[in-house]
């Protein structure tokens, strides 16, 4: 009877945590879902700078950062992940003040003298706040850190960054600001927060130049072909054994989603043109049981167009690596980054590409 009893309890208890869960996570986690925050009352941060001698009493109603566009990273001084975004952070502060966008750091359930004395402060180039009671943290429901959340210059969330930011992820921050959002706002009962829906326009992240790279037969191939085509890229190198095969496996599963519509091509774009040679390539598409496209060409000029072109880092030493998938329209024009390892971005990449083919310019805009 006890155990006939306790395996009941133990199953309610299991549906009730997993309704839990998948509310909370659909929530939160849903791309099309703008949170708004408007606070009501003070919300208190203490400003922190490198040289002060003594506790810094300067208090800061975060109210007053509410109307232009911000960049909330929360962080900790007892985070091992929080140290080794310093740097991205540190050179990101100056593309993101450039494109009208304020970075400000908050240490959460951290105390001043701690903050002061790390070398996340002495490195830093941008507004250090301390949220020692996690009151800042708490509003914006962080449960985590590292996090990061972007908000427009009206306090609607854009973007939310539950891991360590990489340097490919800050074009994303930025872009994540230029998606429109529907004027209705719907108040959440209960709540100081409140939504908006999002309208799914994709934005116009950067524009492709012409190029021409060499496919696995050995021939010419690149935008004349792609011309008037959606695409979607990766970037991989056949040696690679950890994060390309995941990447190749990820886009042969991509490619027969979405084999029900039409004109869609698929680019695998290396990075290792020494051992990368057309007949490598070849080997490892029959290896891998796929047939899309191929590409190689000079390493220098790869890079740049990485760079340059699809505006994601490209190491200047070794080979590098990018788990991101990137969608391109009719007009070589890029209209996002999906993580090849995130159902939810791997869901708003096949929904972002039925949109660019209903719209038959592949311009949503």
């Amino acid at each position: 009877m006890n155990k006939r009893l306790l395996q009941n309890s133990l199953i309610i208890l299991g549906l009730g945590f997993g309704y839990y869960l998948i509310h909370t996570y659909s929530e939160k986690t849903d791309p099309r879902i703008f949170y708004q925050y408007k606070p009501t009352a003070e919300l208190i941060v203490h400003g922190v700078k490198k040289d002060s001698v003594k506790s810094d009493d300067t208090r800061v109603d975060f109210r007053t950062l509410i109307g232009k566009p911000l960049v909330l990273n929360f962080w900790a001084t007892w985070c091992a992940e929080c140290k080794t975004e310093k740097k991205v952070l540190k050179a990101a502060s100056v593309e993101l003040e450039r494109a009208g966008t304020q970075l400000i750091g908050v240490a959460t359930f951290d105390d001043l003298e701690s903050v002061r004395s790390s070398d996340a402060l002495a490195n830093g180039n941008y507004p250090m706040y301390v949220d020692e009671v996690g009151e800042l943290a708490q509003f914006f429901d962080v449960r985590s850190v590292p996090q990061t959340i972007v908000l427009d210059e009206n306090g609607i969330e854009r973007l939310r960054v539950r891991t360590a930011l990489t340097e490919e992820m800050i074009t994303t921050l930025t872009a994540s600001l230029e998606i429109p959002i529907t004027d209705r706002v719907v108040v959440q009962q209960g709540s100081a927060k409140e939504f908006a829906v999002d309208t799914r326009v994709l934005p116009v992240i950067s524009q492709l130049p012409k190029f021409e790279l060499t496919n696995a037969k050995g021939k010419p191939f690149g935008s004349d072909q792609l011309k008037s085509k959606i695409w979607i890229s990766n970037f991989i190198f056949t040696s690679c054994r950890s994060a390309c095969p995941m990447l190749t496996r990820e886009m042969r599963r991509l490619q027969a989603q979405l084999r029900p519509l039409s004109n869609i091509e698929f680019v695998s774009i290396s990075i290792d043109p020494t051992r990368d040679t057309p007949k490598q390539l070849q080997n490892y598409k029959t290896e891998y049981g796929v047939d899309w496209n191929f590409l190689v060409g000079d390493l220098g000029s790869v890079r740049r167009f990485i760079r340059d072109g699809f505006k994601l880092p490209a190491a200047d030493t070794a080979l590098f690596h990018t788990n991101k998938f990137v969608l391109v329209d009719r007009d070589l024009q890029v209209r996002g980054y999906y993580s090849s390892g995130s159902a939810i971005d791997l869901k708003r990449l096949r929904d972002d590409v039925a949109s660019l083919v209903r719209d038959k310019t592949g311009n949503t805009n």
